[in-house]
Order: structure tokens, then sequence, then C-alpha cells
């Protein structure tokens, strides 16, 4: 995967191969396949620049958009896409720390009772039944060191 701009006669373009998570391309790479899945918080774009899909059918984890979901708590409106997440376990869990601040109610409802209830390690091969998380920036801000 390409880690640098590139450039055609003078003008540079930006790489849109570089990792939003430093570290994430490699986890990837070693511990699933082109068949598994994986989630992430962050950009969609690493589904394509991994070749992976996505676990759940959303692309964007913002608070500003519970709004649109029908329920009247956070949990009741994120069901829907902690059922994919069962559904479709992801061999790797990625909590991009980009726009933390915009992911509270998120992290609260969805990704840390998730991540909790799977026994998940961190940026270590699964043994079975729980994602590898890589990234974590967003938890820890919020609840310390896990």
């Amino acid at each position: 995967m390409r880690s640098s701009a590139s450039t055609s006669g003078r003008r540079t373009f930006k790489n849109f191969y570089r990792e939003l998570v430093p570290g994430s391309f490699e986890v990837i790479a070693q511990h699933t396949t082109p068949a598994d899945r994986i989630f992430t918080t962050g950009p969609p774009l690493i589904y394509p620049q991994t070749d992976r899909l996505s676990a759940a059918r959303e692309s964007t984890y913002v608070d500003e958009g519970l709004g649109f979901y029908n329920g009247k708590t956070d949990e009741e409106k994120l069901s829907g896409i902690r059922a994919q997440l069962e559904r479709n376990m992801p061999k790797v869990f990625i909590t991009d720390p980009e726009n933390v601040h915009r992911k509270v109610r998120h992290d609260r409802a969805l990704i840390h009772p998730f991540l909790t209830e799977h026994n998940t390690s961190r940026s270590a091969p699964t043994s079975g039944c729980g994602p590898t998380e890589i990234g974590g920036a967003q938890r820890a801000t919020a609840r310390g060191p896990t």
C-alpha cells in the first residue's frame, strides 16, 4: 500500500492510501482475509484501502445523526447497527480518534458495550469470538486506558 503523495508534473495529489490510524493496515493484513469483515468508527475509506467489507451498512458514526434513527434511547436507536455487528462479527474493530467529541453517545451506547461484551483484545489476533481493536483513543480519552 502506498504511503506518500503522488505527483503528476508540477501538481501534487493527496495520497488516499495514507493510514489514518497508524498500524491499521498491517493488523488488517495479518489477521484478516478479503472474506472477513472489519469495522471502523472513522472514515470509511479504510474498506477499499484494505480490500475488506464493513461489518455494518452505515459508513459514518457521529452523534448528530442519532436523530434520524427510530427509538427513545441511544441504545434503541443503535440497535440495528448492533445487530449488524453481531451478525457480521468484525475481525478487526478500529476506534478512530478523529472527531472524538462527535462520537461520545455512539461510544457509550454501542462501541464500548459491544467491545466489552466480546472481550476484545487490543492490536492482537483474536481467538475466535471477538474482534481485535486498534486505535482506541476515543475510549482511552473517555474512560481512561482499557
